[in-house]
């Protein structure tokens, strides 16, 4: 069993509290059945013939450092059995080209069906140009006729008001 290695504060004679610590030592070391260098609280205390103060100063001066068990620790399983989650990478590959070939035959009709609409709207576009264009040089000529025939009638009245024509029945009959 383990023994119990509290010094009480209230003494403060040295060689009664050697007398425990030797004391608490050994029935540590009958505890561990080992005869070497063990802790108690703080101070450490060795098995042996020497005197109390050269066993307190030698197991001060020698720190203690636990040693793994005969035969070494029990070995730690590090093999993982993860089970098989998600797709392979060739099945990955796969789905990933049929991804790309899918949106190749959705998009490259979809983009020359553009190409068709926008020709023929371009198309349309030059046709309806033409159409107005011709549809302004109509009413151009037509405003060149009606100003040369507005020009003419008022040529014509003032070479009558001037007398460079003869007068005919026609305007005898207005006047």
């Amino acid at each position: 069993m383990m023994a119990s290695c509290k010094l009480e504060r209230k003494s403060t004679n040295w060689v009664s509290v050697l007398a425990l610590v030797q004391k608490a030592a050994s029935a540590q070391s009958d505890a561990w059945n080992i005869g070497s260098v063990r802790p108690c609280g703080s101070a450490t205390v060795a098995s042996g013939a020497l005197s109390p103060a050269a066993t307190t100063a030698a197991a001060m001066s020698r720190p203690v450092q636990d040693m793994p068990p005969q035969g070494g620790f029990p070995r730690i399983a590090t093999v993982r059995h993860i089970p098989k989650k998600g797709f392979t990478g060739l099945t990955m590959l796969g789905l990933m080209a049929a991804s790309v070939l899918g949106g190749v035959a959705i998009y490259v009709p979809r983009i020359q069906k553009e190409s068709v609409e926008r020709e023929k709207r371009a198309h349309e576009r030059m046709q309806f140009l033409h159409m107005l264009a011709e549809e302004r040089r109509r009413k151009v000529v037509e405003e060149v006729w009606l100003q040369a025939q507005k020009d003419a009638v008022a040529v014509d009245m003032v070479l009558k008001a001037h007398g460079a024509f003869p007068a005919t029945k026609d305007d005898e009959a207005e006047e």
